[in-house]
């Protein structure tokens, strides 16, 4: 009985990861038709930020395994975003560095 349990265990873990690679590869046929749309370019950015977006939360939940650690979940969402805004920080920092600062100039 215990092994007739592990072994479907197995086959829905194997069928829930098969599935979601399907997903994850419509995901990119979707993502190669809209880069081959004829539209705008912020509406081919949008559309693939959101494809992208999707893709990376599928990639993230069941490849991760966060779909079952919330604390987990939690940690990865904070460190992302304390990323993020320590990127844009570093960012505006770095851009005063490659242009000066207007009024730090040396006078003409």
């Amino acid at each position: 009985m215990a092994m007739a349990t592990d072994t479907q265990k197995k086959t829905r873990v194997l069928s829930k990861d098969v599935t979601v690679y399907i997903v994850l590869l419509i995901l990119t046929v979707i993502q190669f038709v809209i880069g081959n749309q004829n539209i705008g370019d912020s509406q081919k950015l949008l559309r693939m930020l959101i494809v992208a977006f999707i893709e990376g939360g599928l990639a993230l939940l069941f490849f991760m395994d966060l779909a079952d650690n919330k604390g987990m979940r939690w940690f990865i969402f904070i460190f992302v975003v304390a990323l993020i805004l320590g990127l844009q920080y570093g960012w505006t920092d770095s851009f005063r560095e490659l242009h000066g600062v207007r009024w730090a100039l040396p006078p003409h």
